[in-house]
This record gives C-alpha cells, sequence and structure tokens, in this order.
C-alpha cells in the first residue's frame, strides 16, 4: 500500500489552518488499518483508551488522528505517520500556542494537584491514568501556557525523553518564574514506551518531592528537584 507522504505546500496549509474553523480529514474513520491497530497497542494504549479519546484514521493522510477538544469542542488535531521512513512524523492543524489540553480530568484516580507535561499525545494519555497530563506538542511551552498552567497548578513535572533536557531546564526555570514548583524525569524514552508501572513508579517520586517540599517552605518558595531516569540527580537553582 503506498504511503501518503506530505510535500511542502501541503504542510504550509495545515500550518495556516491554525486560524480557521478546525475540521477533520474528511475520510477520518474509527476503523482503524491493523498496522495503527498495532502501533498504538505497542504504544501501551488499550482498545478502551482509543475510543475514549475518539482516535482515527485518515487513508488521504495515512496517519492517525487524534482529536483535540477542549470542553467537547474540537480545536485541532494532530495526525501521526506509523512507519519510521514517513515524514513529517506529526503535523498538527488548529489552535495550540497558549493552550492548556489537559487529560485526566474525568478521572477520579488521577492526582490533580501536580500536572505532568509530556512531549506527545499518546505520552499524555499513558500518564492521565495517574495524573493531569498535558502534551507539549514539542518540546517547549508555546506562548501564553505558563500563565494558564500556574493559574491551576502549584507545581509541574517535565517528563521529555533525554534528548530535550535543555527544554525541560528552560521550562522549569519559566514556570518557577510564574510561581510553579518545577522537576524534570529524564528517562531515554518517551513515557508511552514504559509500562503502566514504570510510569507510576517514575512520577512517584516527584510527586513525592513536591508534597515534601510544600511541607518544608512558604507559599511563596521555590524548590527545584531534578530526576534523571527517577534517580534524583540534585537541586539546581534556588
Amino acid at each position: 500500500m503506498a504511503q501518503r507522504v506530505l510535500d511542502s505546500n501541503e504542510a504550509t496549509v495545515v500550518r495556516e489552518g491554525e486560524n480557521k474553523k478546525v475540521i477533520l480529514p474528511e475520510d477520518c474513520t474509527h476503523t482503524l488499518p491493523s498496522e495503527a491497530a498495532e502501533w498504538l497497542v505497542d504504544c501501551g494504549l488499550t482498545p478502551e483508551q482509543i475510543i475514549a479519546h475518539e482516535i482515527q484514521w485518515s487513508q488521504h493522510w495515512y496517519r492517525i488522528i487524534f482529536p483535540i477538544r477542549i470542553n467537547g469542542e474540537l480545536v485541532a488535531w494532530i495526525g501521526r505517520a506509523v512507519h519510521g521512513n514517513h515524514l513529517p512524523k506529526w503535523f498538527k492543524s488548529g489552535l495550540f500556542k497558549g493552550v492548556l489540553y489537559r487529560l485526566g480530568d474525568g478521572n477520579p484516580n488521577a492526582d490533580s494537584n501536580v500536572l505532568v507535561i509530556v512531549e506527545d499525545i499518546v505520552s499524555a494519555i499513558r500518564v492521565s491514568k495517574y495524573y493531569h497530563t498535558t502534551p507539549l506538542f514539542g518540546v517547549t511551552l508555546t506562548p501564553g501556557l505558563p500563565r494558564a498552567i500556574a493559574y491551576q497548578y502549584d507545581a509541574v513535572v517535565f517528563w521529555l525523553d533525554d534528548g530535550a533536557t535543555r527544554a525541560a531546564l528552560d521550562g522549569c526555570s519559566e514556570m518557577i518564574g510564574h510561581g510553579v514548583q518545577a522537576f524534570c524525569v529524564w528517562t531515554p524514552i518517551d513515557p508511552k514506551d514504559y509500562s503502566d508501572e514504570a510510569i507510576k513508579n517514575k512520577l512517584a517520586d516527584a510527586s513525592a518531592s513536591f508534597r515534601a517540599s510544600r511541607m518544608a517552605s512558604d507559599a511563596k518558595e521555590s524548590i527545584r528537584g531534578t530526576y534523571i531516569d527517577n534517580e534524583l540527580y540534585g537541586d539546581y537553582g534556588g
């Protein structure tokens, strides 16, 4: 089966679509081809999660389609290629800048005191089983997003892979500048590539550090802990 490859003009149209009414690709279907279903299962998603997040397939774009809804309104969508040589891996259409797309709200078991910030939508779905989570759809905070986060959370945990160390540190500094405690978890791979138990364990120490620091400091004090693959690496800054 031929793969759908974006040329530069099509990619430009998708980006310009951020200022237009968002609609899903016309050929979106909930019936996933085997290669898409296998990719999602390999990332640890269950059939229930696939249905709950309305994950679909577009044959035209030859990508898995993730609708992005806030309060039930479609504000964006993002497509993911299932083959490594099919570029770009991700492309998106709609409103992303400054928007806090939060997962885990409807989960009574998710910790709502800490927001976990990850790179991609699939990792966010996986982590939202245990914590409120938002994907960056990249590695950097977009303008307006830190303020939106600070309005609702006292602490954040950046969990990016170890290729985004600088971005994670910059993100921590920016959140601390907004009065939010910030921690980092660095791992060689993305959260979506770990088991549920590993995800839970890797975030447990960062969450515990946040609670301990709240007990040890007043409301204005910011404490940062840096974690590398779940090992406390030490404080930085002050």
